[in-house]
């Protein structure tokens, strides 16, 4: 589960904070609103990761990490079909709230369940696996966004640089 977790995290964190300043630009913004984005979602998280350390004294870390990553999902998909500036906002605003919550939850499951002892060891994997699926993430973000603008040029008939 810890390393599932760690997986999607880095896969959608990374194509996020990579390709959402072009997304910014290809919806009518300018290239530095993806960075006023990402400092909302970043600001946003902060606060999201004290608050669920609050209830995670009171909650159990698993089911708060399987609310996060519902919520997370909706987040995502409402980036994916946004096509007005607000959208990015409430997008980068939910993104925030529910993306990096999911680190302190993660280790603590992990250290729950296994001890501190076997803590460095089990997240040295599970790290290892996020960040190949962040490469992953960026990659088949920019792939996806190169064949996809082809294809929309293609059928409105206009030739297009990507």
């Amino acid at each position: 589960m810890a390393s599932l977790a760690f997986v999607t995290c880095g896969y959608s964190l990374y194509m996020v904070t990579i390709h959402l300043p072009k997304y910014a630009v290809d919806l009518g913004g300018e290239l530095a609103l993806g960075g006023r984005l990402l400092g909302i979602s970043a600001a946003a998280s902060a606060v999201s990761m004290w608050f669920t350390g609050q209830l995670s004294k009171t909650y159990r870390k698993k089911a708060l990490l399987i609310w996060l990553y519902m919520i997370r999902a909706v987040a995502l998909a409402i980036l994916a079909m946004s096509t007005n500036i607000w959208e990015l906002y409430v997008s980068a605003i939910l993104y925030g709230i529910l993306s990096m919550p999911i680190i302190p939850l993660v280790t603590g499951i992990i250290s729950d369940r296994f001890g501190a002892n076997a803590l460095g060891s089990i997240l040295g994997s599970t790290w290892l696996l996020h960040q190949v699926f962040a490469a992953v993430g960026v990659f088949l973000g920019g792939y996806l966004r190169t064949i996809l603008q082809g294809i929309i040029s293609y059928h409105s008939g206009r030739v297009q640089s990507v």
